[in-house]
């Protein structure tokens, strides 16, 4: 599994975008994905909350946050896979950071 990452041609200091990889079906374990499950913490480190894919099952590999994003904070992103075995480990950790690009 690898890191989500910001797509930085939507991601700036008011919204965030996330894509997460879909699970190769070679790699699923045996069994269909049924859901990701992405958290996303509140910039400045406190504790990941599930944002999507955890209480009702998600198959969605792209997330828009507009929710009280803060210009200048690092949010760190995490995500998980299902299937009729369980959850996975979670992915590695990405950060994305709420700013407008350079010109």
């Amino acid at each position: 599994m690898t890191a989500p990452v910001s797509d930085e041609s939507i991601t700036n200091d008011r919204r965030l975008k996330i894509d997460i990889a879909p699970v190769d079906p070679a790699d699923d374990g045996g069994a269909p994905i049924l859901s990701y499950s992405l958290e996303l913490d509140d910039g400045q480190g406190g504790q990941f909350v599930a944002v999507y894919g955890k209480e009702v099952d998600s198959l969605s590999t792209s997330y828009y946050h507009y929710t009280d994003v803060q210009r200048g904070n690092l949010y760190r992103t995490r995500y998980r896979v299902k299937n009729v075995i369980g959850w996975s480990d979670y992915s590695p950790i990405s950060f994305v950071l709420a700013a407008i690009p350079p010109n």
